[in-house]
């Protein structure tokens, strides 16, 4: 296996060439591989911060077994658009070697399933304090046509929390598959975020998947969801979502300024109990300052 280093690089976009995808690559840097895949080489990138795959219909793997943490240790914003072969964009290897990514945008991958599969992850794969798994530095993630989407994290482990704390705007589109959003290890940490919109999923039942072993949630109390900075929240063109967590759970936005719902013909309790704080008078919000319970000033359209 040969290994290419690029160490002074800081942007490549690869793109399909020609009408073989698979066995022709060309990209906007000084590499052209041919007759082999350019992921199945031994590749490092160490000052590498911008990275966009496009139209790549065959490629299968981005990222093909064990990547130290100096090959992409500067990588930052990642999109990949019209790839129809994947299935997984980062396997448990990847998910820390990528420490200081901040923008992830997907769009148009026909067969993509898992964004984050974190199953079979060992404890040297990732930073833990505590019970915490610390993520990324992820703050935007922009997912669009994906309509075999499952899972955005696949986690084996439920009992520990799962820390993409930096989030601050997640955008969800024409996802048909998925079914819920965020696992409650997620949801509970989104203290930074700001902007959530999610819009023409068929299949969205729920925004945050229920605990998988009730007892042990119930044994925990109510659970709570604190958005202390976020301003947006759109649901828009979700026929199957029934609520926000379809279990017992308090949800507090102290800093909403604008919700909109529409064409969400199956809600019937979005939030089962909800806190919205209006510390500055005249914002524009027009809600009161208490805990309600029902749809909770919804008007469906």
């Amino acid at each position: 296996m040969r290994t290419f280093t690029s160490p002074h690089l800081k942007e490549k976009a690869l793109n399909a060439m020609g009408e073989n995808s698979k066995e022709s690559y060309s990209s906007s840097g000084d590499i052209d591989i041919r007759r082999e895949p350019f992921f199945s080489e031994k590749v490092s990138f160490p000052q590498l911060e911008k990275l966009r795959i496009s139209g790549m219909k065959n490629l299968r793997t981005i990222w093909r077994g064990q990547i130290t943490r100096d090959c992409f240790s500067e990588l930052q914003n990642i999109t990949v658009e019209g790839c129809d072969s994947l299935v997984t964009i980062f396997p448990p290897c990847m998910v820390c070697a990528l420490w200081k990514l901040e923008r992830l945008n997907l769009k148009s991958c026909s067969s993509l399933e898992v964004i984050y599969d974190m199953q079979g992850l060992a404890q040297d794969d990732m930073e833990y304090s505590d019970h915490v798994i610390v993520g990324t530095q992820l703050k935007k993630l922009c997912l669009s046509g994906l309509p075999k989407l499952e899972n955005i994290w696949k986690i084996a482990d439920p009992g520990r929390v799962l820390s993409f704390h930096n989030l601050d705007s997640v955008k969800v589109e024409k996802c048909d598959s998925l079914r819920y959003l965020f696992p409650p290890s997620v949801a509970r940490v989104l203290y930074n975020l700001d902007d959530l919109v999610i819009e023409d999923n068929i299949g969205l039942e729920g925004i945050v998947v229920a605990a998988v072993d009730e007892e042990v949630e119930t044994a925990a109390g109510t659970l709570e969801f604190v958005f202390p900075r976020a301003t947006h929240l759109r649901l828009w063109g979700l026929p199957g979502l029934k609520s926000f967590y379809q279990r017992r759970h308090i949800s507090k936005w102290p800093s909403l300024e604008k919700l909109q719902i529409n064409h969400c013909d199956s809600i019937q309790n979005l939030f089962s109990e909800i806190d919205l704080l209006q510390d500055a008078p005249g914002n524009g919000v027009g809600f009161p300052n208490s805990q309600q319970t029902g749809l909770f000033l919804v008007d469906k359209v």
